[in-house]
């Protein structure tokens, strides 16, 4: 199993109808792909955790990073994980304004300490 964890923000000439078609590709793709995880959206900025198959990850970031949705995408971590630790399932949901952005500041922390702020987010978001 891989994970990738990444945040962005939401393009200037986007609105609400567009994060909602964020949120709703998201929910129908990511579960069929066998794509487990969880999005958050503050207002401004997205937050992804996806797991799962590498190839099938690798090949999401990149219709992600040509998303004109998205902008100042910033993968924080690109690594194997422990299936037994995955999500079991795929959520999306909102969080409070700008409780994503101390997010981008952990791009050079450990794996560990990323996982451990987003898991921080996921808990205080309303997921669905």
């Amino acid at each position: 199993m891989f994970q990738i964890l990444y945040v962005s923000a939401l393009a200037d000439h986007c609105g609400a109808s567009d994060v909602s078609d964020v949120i709703q590709v998201s929910r129908d793709h990511n579960p069929r792909e066998g794509i487990r995880g969880a999005l958050v959206f503050d207002g401004a900025q997205f937050a992804q955790l996806l797991q799962g198959e590498r190839d099938k990850l690798l090949q999401l970031m990149q219709r992600i990073e040509a998303d004109g949705r998205h902008r100042q995408i910033a993968v924080l971590l690109r690594a194997e994980c422990d299936a037994a630790l995955a999500r079991p399932q795929w959520l999306a949901g909102y969080c409070e304004p700008d409780t994503l952005a101390p997010l981008r500041e952990l791009a050079d922390a450990a794996p560990a300490q990323i996982l451990a702020a987003f898991q921080g987010v996921l808990a205080a978001a309303d997921l669905a």
